[in-house]
């Protein structure tokens, strides 16, 4: 099956700060928040999912805002029109004190900085995020992603859709029939994929912001018996001029191998998939032949590895990510394991969560999700296999996802990462090596 381009797909993103490596983050340890057994365990008294209100977290404050607070930064919101600064957000530490945000963002909260490391910010119409194991000093940025927040592309769907035509054609300039055809470009505009007909010519219906389409990439791989792929950079089309010629494959020469581990899933099918992938995000996949992938070495795109494999009933999942070089001729891919825990079904305020760490990890993010409902509501990230749920706002009483993810990448420290906003982690992430494995469990409030 060959994916449609991200782009075609209104997705909520999980956003990210770069900074410097902060220490390793002890476990919270304060009133209520205690990690003392291999389970989530209630630290606190149930409240019918009706949890802290702002005015009643505010009031717990320490007097007025000092002239140079230890605790200080600010709050950026990350919605469909880009980032800005967010206002009235909360911001508490896992001790108990809070502040809000000003029209700048900036929030400034008396006191030293939470042993544990621990700060958790929230606005209505925001996902709720936490971070633990924050080292004090340098810049905070924590950002609050919007719950209905699209991918960038989803304004140029708006638009009204026009035709680019063209013609694929072999090394010696031969039409080629069968071939799957793409566009796309960075600044929004897409189309879904085509295929070309005898003659070698292919009508793409796309989508671009201002009906002009000024730097797109067009990708073309056969579906044949023969191997053949292509990129063509450079794309300027609109409707008045929709043409834009040939765009040459070459043929695939060389073959990548895959071996995967997944002995981390016992019994789960992995699933293995080879992108042509340009900068653009424009993306193929390549069909599987014996023995492995055809591939050539093509300036404009490089190739993007993705092996899955996932228990639906056990609510597991595990990928792993790589950027391959044509040349490498075999990738080995180990899965990592879901994390383990014994959760409390029923979830209150400042509970602990905790599970069994997992082998290879870089670090961990937790999210919870209503389901059939508002969506993502809360996410924390944290290097340790444990962290309090913090949600600092009223929830209804329902049925919820709580879910746990361990990822392998680079630059996973809680300050790189941030309120578990993971930019570092946007999938798909070009020119990023990474691997995760998340479990999801059933909790009410």
């Amino acid at each position: 099956m060959f994916p449609f381009p991200a782009r075609l797909v209104a997705a909520l993103l999980v956003g990210a700060l770069t900074g410097c490596q902060a220490v390793a983050p002890p476990a919270f340890r304060g009133a209520t928040m205690v990690f003392d057994r291999p389970r989530l365990r209630r630290a606190a008294a149930k409240t019918s999912g009706r949890f802290l209100e702002p005015a009643a977290a505010l009031a717990t404050a320490v007097g007025p805002v000092a002239a140079d607070p230890a605790v200080r930064g600010r709050v950026v919101g990350l919605d469909a029109g880009g980032e800005s600064p967010l206002a009235g957000a909360l911001v508490s530490t896992s001790d108990g004190r809070a502040g809000l945000t000003g029209p700048d963002g900036e929030f400034a909260i008396p006191g030293p900085w939470p042993a544990d490391g621990g700060l958790v910010a929230s606005r209505d119409g925001y996902v709720a995020s936490a971070v633990a194991g924050l080292a004090a000093g340098g810049e905070t940025v924590l950002h609050l992603r919007g719950r209905s927040r699209l991918r960038e592309g989803a304004a140029a769907a708006a638009e009204a859709p026009f035709t680019v035509t063209g013609r694929v054609v072999d090394a010696s300039g031969g039409p080629l029939a069968d071939a799957l055809v793409v566009l796309e470009d960075a600044r929004g505009a897409f189309s879904a994929p085509v295929t070309t007909a005898a003659d070698g010519r292919f009508n793409l219906v796309v989508f671009a912001p201002g009906r002009a389409v000024e730097a797109a990439t067009i990708l073309a791989v056969s579906l044949g018996e023969a191997d053949w792929l292509g990129a063509r950079a450079g794309i300027v089309a609109s409707p008045e001029a929709g043409d834009v010629g040939d765009v040459g494959v070459i043929a695939g020469e060389r073959t990548l191998a895959v071996a995967v581990d997944a002995a981390a899933l016992p019994g789960v099918p992995a699933r293995t998939e080879l992108k042509l992938v340009t900068a653009d995000g424009a993306s193929l996949a390549l069909p599987a032949r014996e023995g492995g992938y055809r591939v050539a070495e093509l300036p404009e795109a490089h190739y993007e590895l993705r092996v899955e494999a996932e228990d639906v009933g056990r609510g597991t999942a595990s990928v792993f990510h790589r950027v391959v070089d044509a040349s490498a001729g075999r990738v080995e891919a180990s899965l990592l394991a879901p994390p383990g825990a014994e959760l409390d079904p029923v979830l209150a305020l400042n509970e602990a969560l905790e599970w069994r760490d997992v082998p290879g990890n870089r670090g961990y993010q937790v999210t919870l999700a209503a389901i059939g409902g508002a969506g993502f509501l809360w996410e924390g990230f944290t290097a340790a296999p444990a962290m309090p749920f913090s949600f600092q706002a009223f929830l209804p009483d329902g049925l919820y996802g709580l879910t746990i993810t361990a990822w392998d990448a680079a630059g996973l420290s809680p300050r790189e990462v941030m309120a578990a906003g993971p930019r570092a982690l946007r999938l798909p992430a070009e020119g990023a090596d990474w691997r995760r494995a998340s479990r999801q469990f059933r909790v009410t409030l």
